[in-house]
């Protein structure tokens, strides 16, 4: 999956940058900020959309129009059923938050969470 949207990512600006389109260059303060809210939040972060500071955006929501975006390329690259697992992860949670919740509900018992994992991974599940 994460192949899948990096490979179309670079495809979709690769073709704009084609077109006559220049990449924006977000403030250094931006960027940093919205290093720093996906460190702390991971996909429960809001992230900063604008040059002010004024308006956020969940994460999640900026993830999934994006790779709604891209879908069209993926399908072209042969990759789109990849890149729709990114949908499939934001509903599910991610590992770290699945593993949160089993720990969570097994009173901090990592034995519950490594279970939980080789579980994951017998049936696939990402």
């Amino acid at each position: 999956m994460i192949a899948a949207f990096a490979q179309s990512l670079v495809e979709s600006l690769d073709r704009q940058l084609d077109k006559g389109y220049t990449l924006p260059e977000p403030r250094t303060w931006l960027v940093r900020e919205n290093k720093w809210r996906a460190a702390r939040y991971g996909l429960d972060a809001e992230i900063v959309v604008d040059d002010r500071g004024q308006s956020v955006r969940p994460v999640k929501e900026a993830i999934l129009d994006l790779a709604e975006d891209l879908e069209p390329i993926a399908r072209k690259l042969g990759c789109a059923e990849e890149l729709m697992q990114v949908e499939r992860i934001i509903e599910r949670g991610a590992s770290y938050q699945r593993q949160r919740a089993v720990a969570d509900a097994n009173d901090g018992d990592l034995k519950a969470v490594v279970d939980s994992l080789l579980r994951e991974m017998d049936q696939g599940v990402f």
